[in-house]
């Protein structure tokens, strides 16, 4: 089972759209409850996706700088590479590397063609793999990756001024890679969300995550938190639950 919510097809302020994959794992997006206060390419520039398969469950999201292009193509790239029958939370970490590597030679195949409309755009890009009670993440940029229970919710990735899609070796690209494994507590969820709703949602909506919680009302709460927030931005957020 699969979702994918593109921001270019989300356009309207205050709207959010929702996408339920069972009913443990879902996506919520918006283009935010008011226009960005700053300079931009494209209005809506985030995209969240969420592969619910046999042995794992794959959430993604990333936040577009410059243009809607980079945002496409990594997160094509990353469900063409693990969407298809998501692996167990064990992926080597030269894997993941490559991924990333490659996600970023995608946005530059695309960015770097001869009258491209947004020859500079560039993305962050979170990528989980959830298996059982096992977390695998992988992060490039200032997106966010968090284990939530209703009492904390708990920032694993470290937000860089990064973006996947400026030329760079395999060997930057490992460095500037955030990236770690942890085992899940019983009842913990994973969130995987892009600025949007780290900068808007405050404090961050816990009470949502209840024993019998179901995936697609959590992330629209979480999405809708950012937006009684204020959200001058774009908001994405992938969800999975025990």
């Amino acid at each position: 089972m699969q979702a994918v919510l593109w921001g270019k097809d989300h356009l309207e302020l205050g709207e959010i759209v929702t996408r339920g994959v069972g009913s443990r794992a879902a996506l919520a997006i918006t283009r935010g409850q008011h226009r960005k206060a700053y300079s931009y390419t494209d209005p809506n520039e985030d995209a969240a996706v969420a592969v619910v398969g046999e042995r794992a469950t794959l959430l993604a999201v990333a936040d577009g700088h410059n243009g809607w292009p980079a945002t496409e193509a990594v997160i094509s790239t990353v469900v063409g590479t693990l969407g298809v029958d998501p692996p167990p939370a064990n992926v080597p970490d030269d894997i993941l590397v490559d991924l990333f590597h490659r996600a970023s030679q995608a946005v530059l195949d695309v960015t770097g063609r001869p009258g491209s409309a947004a020859p500079d755009s560039r993305t962050t890009l979170v990528v989980a793999l959830v298996a059982d009670r096992r977390l695998q993440w992988a992060s490039f940029g200032d997106s966010a990756l968090y284990t939530v229970t209703r009492a904390a919710a708990v920032p694993l990735a470290r937000p860089r001024h990064m973006f996947v899609g400026y030329p760079m070796p395999r060997r930057a690209v490992e460095w500037g890679l955030d990236r770690g494994t942890t085992e899940l507590t019983h009842g913990e969820w994973v969130v995987a969300a892009t600025d949007g709703f780290v900068d808007f949602a405050h404090p961050f909506p816990t009470p949502l995550f209840t024993d019998d919680a179901d995936a697609k009302e959590i992330a629209e709460g979480l999405v809708s938190a950012a937006c009684q927030g204020g959200a001058g931005d774009n908001v994405a957020v992938a969800v999975a639950g025990p």
